[in-house]
């Protein structure tokens, strides 16, 4: 479970990095700071966080791992041609075997 929401964390942070240019974005935030004082930024940071981000971060997370985790529990496996969630069950014993 652990590698799973590690190899998910990895995917979603090479997805995003690859769509966003970060050495432009780091010299827009310089840029940003040097002709502002830092309550200013602050304030705009806010109210970004506000306008885009609509419920709490750790809400927005958990709803992620949530999706992707049961999108990989509905694959099914190259081996056995079942549902990885099927094979999840019969491995820990929960689900009778045919």
């Amino acid at each position: 479970m652990e590698q799973s929401v590690h190899d998910i964390l990895n995917e979603k942070t090479s997805l995003w990095n690859a769509s966003i240019d970060l050495m432009e974005l780091r010299q827009t935030e310089q840029k940003l700071m040097e002709h502002s004082d830092k309550e200013s930024l602050e304030a705009f940071q806010q109210m970004l966080l506000r306008r885009f981000l609509p419920c709490p971060l750790a809400l927005l997370f958990s709803q992620g791992i949530l999706i992707e985790l049961t999108k990989r529990f509905l694959t099914r496996d190259l081996e056995t041609d079942q549902e990885v969630f099927r094979l999840f069950l019969k491995t820990f014993g929960h689900e009778k075997s045919d």
